[in-house]
């Protein structure tokens, strides 16, 4: 009896490792985009260029200039991206930061930089 408890004890704890290794080790496409966007009415401009890193590391090897995509690819639930807008190949202001989750189901999400800058929290949607 004892013997059979342990051995349903390691499967449990078995099956807890894996949804927890599948879940952190999940991967994720972020598409940032510097594009125009309106939500609800309320439309975000791409005017500026931007340096961009996603939980520390630089997207792309060149500033995101208005109107272009890239792409980062990221693991596990937690990120982090960090932008600061480049004027005449030289970062001015402070590096704008946001901490975002993405859901276990969702392959790809959205960035909107426009509407980063501008504070909405409607900067993140799902690619449909």
């Amino acid at each position: 009896m004892r013997k059979l408890a342990i051995r349903c004890g390691l499967v449990i704890v078995l099956i807890i490792l894996g949804i927890f290794l599948f879940i952190i080790g999940k991967e994720h496409i972020v598409f940032i985009d510097n594009l125009e966007l309106t939500v609800e009415g309320v439309t975000y401009t791409a005017e500026a260029s931007y340096e961009v890193w996603v939980d520390g590391e630089k997207i792309g090897r060149t500033t995101l200039a208005p109107g272009r995509r890239n792409a980062a690819y990221v693991s596990g639930p937690r990120h982090r991206i960090e932008l600061q807008e480049i004027k005449d190949g030289e970062p001015v202001g402070e590096r704008i930061k946001k901490d975002f989750k993405i859901a276990t189901g969702t392959a790809e999400v959205i960035i909107n930089i426009p509407a980063l800058v501008a504070g909405s929290e409607s900067f993140i949607y799902t690619a449909e």
